[in-house]
């Protein structure tokens, strides 16, 4: 896997499989868990502070091992953040019915939508921590309050 800067994500041919920060997240059980359109936008989050995240291999890259993950994890709330472009909300709709269907277990799963077509590690590196939480703060949870990062 990899990035470039003028033509974007790239990952190496075969499949997809594994689970990229697997230690922390079955280590913090995060309430909520925010999944990434890939490792790099994963990485953003990290870098500032915010590691329940969970990467998936692009829009159409959510594999049986991150089902898996979510079952043994059981998360009350699912955050996605997927690239703010037309793919990523494309893509990001279509992953939010996939997890509703499929899934055993009772969760919210609510939307962050990147302006500007940004992915999440473009807008870490133009705006910052707190203006994604800010950002954050307007996704509303199906009970009517704004989503929280674990403290």
């Amino acid at each position: 896997y990899g990035r470039h800067l003028k033509a974007g994500h790239f990952y190496m041919p075969g499949p997809r499989r594994g689970i990229f920060n697997l230690k922390v997240l079955r280590d913090l059980k995060p309430q909520p868990l925010i999944i990434t359109e890939s490792i790099i936008d994963a990485l953003s989050f990290m870098e500032h502070g915010i590691e329940n995240v969970l990467p998936i291999y692009g829009t159409n890259g959510f594999t049986a091992d991150h089902a898996k993950l979510l079952e043994d994890l059981k998360p009350s709330e699912i955050i996605l953040a997927l690239d703010g472009d037309e793919a990523g909300k494309a893509g990001a709709a279509e992953l939010k019915t996939k997890l509703n269907n499929d899934l055993s277990f009772s969760f919210k799963c609510q939307t962050i939508l990147f302006p500007d077509d940004k992915d999440a590690n473009e807008f870490f590196q133009t705006r910052g921590k707190t203006a994604f939480e800010k950002l954050l703060n307007n996704v509303p949870s199906s009970n009517g309050t704004a989503s929280q990062l674990p403290a």
